[in-house]
């Protein structure tokens, strides 16, 4: 009897290893962002076109308790040029988001998001395909409500031309499904 339950122990302590702790059957379904982002222009010779009035919405669903969600975003910035004109930066991205860490109160997230981007300004406006791979770090503030810091480096292609943008963010998130 005793071999018995030293192999059974062992077996309990191989499979719960085997199923990481990081991320519990419980683990919400679905998080919805928003919050403050500020974006600038990476490779604008000579000129600093800095977008210091931005902002993001973003949701993300995990399905099948995964490491893996699916996660959309939406993101504006604004700034007036040289000559007291409004321009604005407004994409519509989505793509993977994967788990890095998971902890009770901490988590950590890389994201690769694909979509479109729009360049408008009086009398002109453009868009192009972006891509943007980015990281978060999500705190938890509550069980429900958290707060995310993130970056995202963005690369857009339009007109002939690429664009490159770096993307600071930080906002809340509200996690849903799931206790």
């Amino acid at each position: 009897m005793r071999p018995r339950l030293l192999a059974l122990m062992t077996a309990a302590v191989i499979g719960s290893a085997a199923v990481p702790a990081a991320y519990p059957q419980s683990r919400e379904r679905a998080a919805v962002t928003g919050g403050y982002s500020f974006l600038s222009e990476l490779d604008t010779p000579g000129l600093a076109h800095d977008y210091p009035a931005g902002w993001f919405a973003g949701y993300e669903s995990t399905p099948f308790f995964t490491r893996i969600s699916i996660a959309g975003e939406v993101t504006g910035s604004r700034r007036r040029n040289e000559v007291d004109e409004v321009q604005r930066l407004l994409a519509v991205l989505a793509g993977p988001r994967i788990g890095l860490l998971d902890l009770p109160r901490l988590r950590v997230s890389a994201s690769l998001l694909i979509g479109r981007e729009w360049f408008s300004e009086p009398g002109f406006d453009e868009s192009g395909l972006a891509l943007e791979p980015g990281a978060a770090i999500d705190i938890g503030v509550t069980r429900r409500l958290g707060a995310r810091i993130g970056t995202a480096y963005r690369v857009v292609s339009a007109a002939g031309e690429t664009f490159k943008e770096l993307r600071v963010s930080a906002g809340g998130v509200v996690w849903l499904g799931a206790p």
